[in-house]
């Protein structure tokens, strides 16, 4: 059963995970074994190492555990979603019937099949026989689209960043006559740059998805049929194939179908690509299916009269930074120091950080402080926050931060 983990993790997160966990062994790039101190390799695969960590007992793992994942977070921890065999393959035949991916299908790798988004494109192509271009190429780079023409890639993929960068390359001016679709998921992407995907695939004789997920179901929960796109271009969609989906709210407590619902609460999904549940150590691995298919996403979502879904918050306090979802009060505790005040608030890929200063004061070297920090205990890019200086946070009458103010009424800068 193995545990999928970036490549780019650092060296006290491994440390932290194979602590909790007790692996009996490391796949790692040969000089990842100098750079964590994993000790000798017992199969060498060209440049890869197969590492011994551990020959000590463990409690067993669990029949049905296949997988391990991150919830894409990028501030390190141990939690991970506990993924059965049966979840990732329900998952690649629900993508399937939505998308219609099929033996002649050619996808090339835009993210890491350490994120749950980058494998599900795998796992839904090698489900069908079709092609997949494995390439480390960056997006911005000519030869990843040398690729694109010269493996004639039909279905291209990406989170909000992704398509930030591809409006940057002029994407609708390319020549690309083998693109059949594009799907976007990840995050929120702008009703502006939704629009521009349309017309861009409209002019490339493609269609473009838009989708929403989370690690926890695998992958994908919901599309939104491009057909209906353009008139609804906030909207996360319908729910993907043999799944159910139900809004629960203080008014209906207990809703547990779809009919019991009511138009706006946290988001509630059942399907068989729900995880068996989560892990914080080793000894969780023996658990079994602790969610029985059903799924309490922590989204708060309205439902149009036709049935579209909308995002409208979160229950509790993350948001998404390129793909990787961010506890805000994590980041809180972070940047705290004595004397210090922070509040984290913002949307999807605009991390706003509040630090309340006194006006007269400099606050250089304490911003200075935030953006070491962040850059040494995180992966958080620096275009994905604004450290905004205030006279005073907002409060509510219990004295705790009004995150609500904090969002409407100070803007970033």
């Amino acid at each position: 059963m193995p545990l999928l983990l970036p490549q780019n993790t650092e060296k006290a997160d491994l440390e932290q995970i194979v602590k909790a966990y007790n692996p009996d062994f490391i796949y790692a790039p040969l000089d990842a074994g100098e750079r964590f101190e994993l000790g000798a390799t017992v199969v060498q695969l060209e440049n890869y190492g197969l590492f011994a960590i551990s020959a000590a007992s463990s409690p067993p793992l669990h029949e049905d555990l296949a997988l391990l994942l991150t919830t894409s977070g990028s501030t390190g921890g141990k939690s991970m979603v506990r993924l059965s065999a049966k979840n990732i393959s329900s998952n690649a035949a629900q993508i399937t019937e939505f998308l219609g991916t099929t033996a002649d299908d050619v996808a090339i790798t835009t993210m890491p099949m350490s994120y749950s988004y980058g494998l599900s494109v795998i796992n839904t192509h090698l489900l069908n026989g079709a092609t997949i271009v494995a390439t480390d190429e960056p997006l911005m780079s000519r030869n990843f689209w040398n690729l694109m023409r010269d493996k004639s890639v039909t279905n291209l993929t990406g989170v909000p960043f992704i398509y930030e960068m591809l409006k940057k390359l002029r994407f609708p001016k390319m020549d690309l006559p083998a693109l059949r679709y594009m799907t976007q998921a990840g995050g929120k992407l702008s009703p502006g740059l939704v629009m521009y995907f349309i017309d861009a695939c409209q002019r490339l004789n493609a269609q473009f998805f838009v989708m929403y997920g989370q690690t926890e179901a695998t992958a994908r929960m919901t599309y939104m049929p491009p057909s209906e796109l353009e008139s609804r271009p906030e909207s996360i969609g319908i729910p993907i194939p043999n799944s159910e989906i139900w809004l629960k709210n203080t008014a209906s407590p207990n809703a547990t179908r779809p009919n019991d619902t009511c138009d706006s609460g946290e988001l509630v999904f059942k399907g068989p690509n729900v995880s068996l549940g989560t892990a914080e150590n080793r000894a969780d691995l023996a658990k079994g299916d602790e969610n029985g298919g059903v799924l309490h996403t922590g989204d708060l979502v309205t439902r149009d009269k036709d049935g579209f879904l909308y995002v409208t918050g979160r229950k509790k306090r993350f948001l998404k930074l390129y793909g990787n979802r961010i506890n805000l009060a994590e980041i809180e505790t972070l940047l705290s120091s004595p004397g210090t005040t922070i509040a984290c608030a913002g949307s999807d890929d605009d991390l706003r950080i509040f630090l309340e200063a006194d006006p007269n004061e400099n606050v250089s070297e304490t911003i200075a402080s935030i953006k070491q920090r962040l850059g040494s205990k995180t992966t958080i890019l620096s275009r994905a926050y604004t450290i905004v200086p205030v006279a005073k946070l907002p409060r509510n009458d219990n004295g705790k931060i009004s995150y609500h103010l904090l969002n409407t009424q100070f803007e970033a800068g």
